[in-house]
């Protein structure tokens, strides 16, 4: 992989396995409540491969411990996330530094389909982490010496991120962006791109030489590209020749040639649905103020170009791609030119604090939510591109809510208009806390066709749980499911009962039978409808249903008062 400068705690109970689009989520059975043993499994794998073997493409299948089932389809990946905030301990409060660390892993359930690329990505993850907390520590030194030399002259927060844009992600690779971010106090910060694509099936880190079948004439594609797009200013480019003849294959290196150093650049590249794509940031071939430039061959435009074997299978022709707050890569209204999409902050007069954000297409702009306020402008506000077969285009806009609630502010950019679509609030879908406080992984967007939504329920406690929706042609998310997984819950652990009561047993094959639980059961949620039951799996890996009417307090399980069933009913807020 290469390197790049990377940089509300709850005590939740978390509780349920992943699942995959167009899977119906199953109840594990008490023959299959061995799934923690195989997660740390695949755990024990990654770090087998890790230390002692820097180049995490040299993992191969076979030095896993868990063997491989028959995928069901592509990979599901989940975001590992870790923030960092640090302030001053002088009275005043004031945020020094602020991080964000975001990397995918596989989810449970993917983990033992695909048990290399597990591997690789927990290894990876693992060194990024570290990268990231020592940056980090060093930016709260550093912050706190300035801050408190100098405290009227600390212009901050100082701030280190790392997002993830993933491209590809099939049965065959896995390849993302890592754009990370990067302000100490100076003029402006400065942005970038890590990346990484790997092979599906073994978890091999994949080079330019693995996939393109030659390199010969990359330089001079890259040339007339780049000049094609940018023929309006070709003098924007420092010395393009020059700087493009100190792009390698791999990792980057410098050699010693007397009393001078010759850098030589990996590329930093990806494929996508579509093909290719190249990523040059800024100060690379240009000044900053030029911004970043890519450059992206297509499949189809180039098949001489590519090994036949990483080529993508027929898909549905949607994509989505996270672009943070910026992109101008895509073309909206047909004219071969890339239409910029920019969420924009507004400041007040001294540029400390953000007072609003507006969405713009071009020249068009509108209040980001309309008439309802941001709760939140500091934290992240990303933006995802979608682009569907049937010629439509939408932006997704994620804002944190109150409490652990997401807005889904949606925009249809079709024809580079702007025409708001809906404002929909999800749940955050938070699970599986790491050891460190600090993280913890969720769902996140990257698949059109596939994305784990979530919501909040209180029944018996308060619990998140998410299901499979698609974006559909007017850009709403639609559903693919009537049954909701739980995947964090808020209680007493574990649910427990108080007394005996009569209810539904749910067998492996989808029979029902009633049976009486004693007072002291345990209950583990996995399942919902969201609207009459929810199934739960007791101590002796048995899955029951409990039916339930009203909510909070007043709810009924059964029939029967909760509160006179389980013992300190817990509902967050």
């Amino acid at each position: 992989m290469k390197r790049r400068l990377l940089t509300v705690t709850l005590a939740l109970v978390m509780t349920a396995s992943m699942i995959g689009c167009g899977d119906r989520p199953t109840p594990k059975s008490k023959d299959e409540v061995k799934t923690e043993e195989k997660q740390e499994e695949v755990k024990e794998a990654s770090e087998k491969s890790d230390s002692e073997n820097e180049n995490s493409e040299e993992i191969k299948s076979d030095e896993t411990e868990v063997k491989s089932k028959t995928p069901s389809g592509a990979p599901q990946l989940v975001l590992y996330k870790k923030n960092t905030y640090e302030f001053s301990e002088d009275g005043e409060y004031k945020e020094l530094v602020r991080g964000r660390f975001n990397m995918p892993l596989l989810s449970d359930k993917s983990a033992q389909e695909y048990p290399a690329l597990a591997a690789a990505l927990e290894a990876d993850c693992k060194k990024e982490t570290a990268a990231y907390d020592a940056q980090i520590t060093q930016s709260v030194t550093d912050a706190k010496e300035w801050y408190t030399e100098t405290p009227d002259a600390f212009y901050g927060p100082w701030e280190t991120t790392q997002d993830v844009s993933v491209m590809r992600c099939d049965e065959k690779v896995v390849s993302f962006f890592l754009p990370v971010y990067q302000f100490m106090g100076g003029a402006h910060g400065i942005y970038g791109n890590g990346y990484v694509t790997y092979d599906t099936q073994t978890g091999k880190v994949l080079h330019l030489s693995d996939v393109l079948t030659s390199t010969d004439n990359l330089t001079s594609m890259l040339h007339d590209d780049l000049l094609t797009q940018y023929a309006d200013d070709p003098d924007m480019f420092f010395d393009l020749d020059g700087s493009l003849a100190n792009y390698v294959d791999g990792e980057s290196y410098t050699v010693e040639n007397g009393d001078d150093t010759e850098y030589y650049t990996g590329y930093t590249w990806a494929l996508s649905s579509e093909g290719i794509e190249f990523y040059f940031g800024p100060y690379e071939l240009a000044a900053y103020a030029a911004g970043a430039q890519s450059v992206t061959f297509k499949y189809a435009d180039h098949p001489e170009l590519f090994k036949e074997e990483y080529l993508p299978d027929a898909g549905s022709g949607n994509f989505l791609e996270y672009f943070g707050n910026y992109t101008d890569k895509y073309d909206l209204n047909g004219d071969g030119k890339g239409d910029v999409i920019q969420i924009e902050f507004e400041y007040n007069d001294d540029y400390t604090e953000k007072t609003g954000a507006n969405i713009k297409v071009n020249d068009k702009s509108v209040k980001l939510g309309g008439d309802m306020d941001l709760v939140n402008l500091d934290d992240e506000i990303p933006g995802y591109y979608i682009h569907l077969a049937s010629g439509k285009d939408f932006v997704y806009v994620l804002a944190d809510d109150f409490s652990d609630y997401v807005r889904y502010i949606i925009y249809d950019v079709t024809g580079a208009d702007l025409k708001p679509v809906d404002d929909i609030v999800f749940s955050r879908s938070v699970f599986d806390y790491d050891e460190d406080p600090l993280a913890f992984k969720e769902y996140f967007l990257y698949d059109p066709d596939c994305m784990y939504l979530a919501t909040k329920f209180d029944v018996i406690c308060s619990f998140t749980a998410a299901k499979a929706y698609h974006v559909g042609d007017d850009g709403r998310p639609v559903s693919d499911d009537d049954i909701y997984t739980v995947v964090s819950q808020v209680a007493y652990e574990p649910i427990t009962s108080i007394k005996d009561f009569e209810c539904e047993v749910i067998g492996d094959d989808g029979s029902t039978s009633k049976s009486t639980l004693n007072a002291g059961e345990t209950f583990r949620l996995l399942t919902t409808d969201g609207e009459t039951y929810v199934d739960a799996q007791i101590s002796d890996g048995r899955v029951v249903r409990l039916y339930y009417s009203g909510t909070g307090y007043e709810m009924k399980i059964n029939d029967i008062p909760a509160e006179e069933l389980f013992k300190e009913l817990m509902y967050a807020g």
